[in-house]
């Protein structure tokens, strides 16, 4: 794969070789960012020489757009951890694994508790 980076500010998506799908949700992406500081755009393009992942740095965060299949669009958003005081997951003494365990085995009797029977 083949990438490229360009300056944010003459970046203009209807300029490159997108599909409409990617096309759309990076104009909704760059309408979200529009009030953020971008320092550049990167472009990846798979072998057959189609943008495939755009990757938008916006301050200390990047938003990675990926279309994984025909007109179906990734969104995958890198934070800074330290800027949000984020707490990754600890496994082991942290004693977090616990409580999400804890929490997936709430979700599934929530899950299981919702179902109704059908009318006959």
């Amino acid at each position: 794969m083949e990438s490229r980076t360009v300056d944010a500010d003459g970046f203009v998506p209807s300029e490159h070789g997108f599909t409409d799908a990617l096309r759309e949700a990076i104009e909704e992406e760059m309408d979200f960012l529009d009030d953020r500081d971008l320092h550049l755009v990167r472009m990846r393009e798979n072998d057959d020489g189609e943008i495939q992942q755009v990757t938008i740095q916006a301050d200390d965060e990047m938003y990675r757009l990926s279309e994984v299949s025909p007109g179906n669009v990734s969104r995958t958003v890198f934070r800074n951890p330290k800027r949000d005081e984020a707490v990754p997951y600890q496994d082991g003494d942290g004693g977090d694994a616990e409580a999400v365990d804890e929490a997936d085995g709430e979700a599934e009797d929530d899950e299981a508790g919702d179902e109704t029977p059908e009318d006959g």
